[in-house]
């Protein structure tokens, strides 16, 4: 039977591609997942008989409902990987998880990569003597990223769905950090100040360089501690950028 159980995370990005591409027909959509889900040439699909297609023994679940929940626990190559506990994401993860929600083409192509930064290597189980840990953030992200292609979608949506409410949050609670400055226009700045129209080009300046200056306040203008920044977790960085806007430091 054809269901969520077979679904890896390179096919489900597939079927998403088509399913969001309002340039297909709805009745195309379907004759293209089918395709995919079924690894068979979409011209063999589309001249096979409806009574062929029902034999086939497709759970209809599969294509109208959401993707259920299973134990987001991944085993590659013997290692136990595990979300990690997302208030001790390191700031330098949430900065490259952010890029790759921010793409302009969209980011579920990146979703590989999205979720090999979320998941990591258990380094020490929890117990009455220990707090459980995982590996710190590194480069071995991109590396990891083709692994997690042929990973089941039900082992990894729902860290995705988790990220997003947390992240939701992240941008209420810190909307002072977040909250993106409209553009002017030459017109906009029409009667203001030679002072009034410097400030605000810098204020233009400083969100282009957006994560770099922040990162850079966290070092206290030491460039050679970036790297340490990114190490900081994201509540913490995001308290400590708080206090130093509040208090204009």
């Amino acid at each position: 039977m054809i269901s969520w159980s077979n679904i890896t995370l390179d096919i489900w990005i597939e079927c998403m591609n088509i399913i969001t591409d309002d340039s297909i027909s709805d009745d195309d959509k379907e004759l293209n997942v089918l395709s995919i889900v079924l690894d068979r040439p979409l011209e063999e699909i589309e001249n096979m008989p409806w009574e062929d297609l029902e034999k086939l023994d497709i759970d209809s679940s599969f294509f109208i409902g959401s993707v259920p929940q299973h134990e987001a626990k991944l085993v590659i190559d013997g290692v136990e990987l595990v979300p990690i506990r997302l208030n001790k994401l390191e700031f330098g993860a949430f900065i490259d998880l952010e890029a790759i929600l921010s793409n302009p083409n969209g980011y579920l192509n990146d979703l590989p990569r999205f979720f090999s930064i979320l998941f990591r290597a258990k380094l020490l189980d929890h117990s009455t003597l220990y707090v459980g840990q995982v590996e710190k953030y590194g480069d071995w992200a991109r590396h990891r990223s083709h692994l997690m292609s042929s990973q089941p979608i039900t082992k990894l949506y729902h860290t995705l769905i988790e990220y997003m409410e947390f992240r939701k949050k992240l941008f209420n609670s810190y909307k002072g950090l977040f909250e993106e400055k409209e553009d002017l226009s030459n017109d906009d700045l029409t009667g203001l100040s030679a002072k009034e129209r410097e400030e605000i080009q810098k204020t233009e300046r400083i969100q282009k360089w957006g994560w770099e200056l922040l990162l850079l306040k966290l070092t206290v203008d030491q460039p050679l501690m970036i790297d340490k920044a990114t190490e900081m977790p994201i509540l913490e960085a995001l308290n400590l950028l708080s206090m130093y806007q509040e208090l204009s430091l």
